[in-house]
């Protein structure tokens, strides 16, 4: 018993045509090593000059396809968002720490440890500077607010506040944001 080059359904010895799928089984004569190296250097179906040309379509297709997705990695719009989403990370930290507290905010961001630290990091990857401002009460000089900055390494882009109230506003004037800035 053999089995059908096409669809390995199980056919008889000496069956021409498969009983499933149809495909023709008569065998193929094998050809010598001579024969083929005649076969392929005389009739080859695909011209010599193919390859190069489709290895260097190839790289010039993966070469465009990096250069796009690079560009459209830096827009300022997703560049902003990213950067937003990471003050509202600190923010957030900050807010947990400061419940844990009694309402007392840190005087830095390293008291928060590793959460904030990513934060900040990913913030500068993002092409952004923060700068956290402790904000002590006038009465007893406990830190009950902050003021959270983030200022864009290049010019067009935002420049972000975010405080204890968790409004985030910004400004795209080339200062820093402030409370008085629009929420967004």
């Amino acid at each position: 018993m053999n089995s059908c080059w096409s669809c390995l359904v199980v056919v008889e010895n000496g069956a021409k045509v498969c009983p499933l799928c149809g495909a023709d089984q008569t065998p193929v004569p094998p050809i010598s090593d001579g024969e083929a190296a005649i076969q392929l250097g005389s009739t080859s179906v695909i011209p010599r000059w193919s390859i190069p040309v489709l290895a260097i379509l190839c790289f010039l297709g993966a070469a465009a396809w990096y250069i796009t997705r690079t560009n459209d990695d830096d827009s300022p719009a997703k560049t902003e968002a990213a950067a937003t989403n990471d003050l509202l990370n600190i923010r957030l930290a900050l807010s947990q720490y400061a419940i844990s507290k009694g309402g007392k905010y840190p005087s830095t961001l390293e008291s928060l440890g590793a959460q904030a630290a990513v934060a900040v990091q990913d913030t500068k990857v993002d092409g952004y500077s923060m700068v956290y401002t402790p904000l002590p009460s006038e009465s007893d000089g406990v830190i009950r607010g902050f003021a959270l900055l983030a200022h864009p390494e290049k010019e067009k882009y935002r420049n972000f506040y975010i405080d204890q109230s968790g409004v985030l506003r910004a400004t795209e004037e080339s200062r820093s944001a402030r409370i008085d800035d629009p929420p967004i």
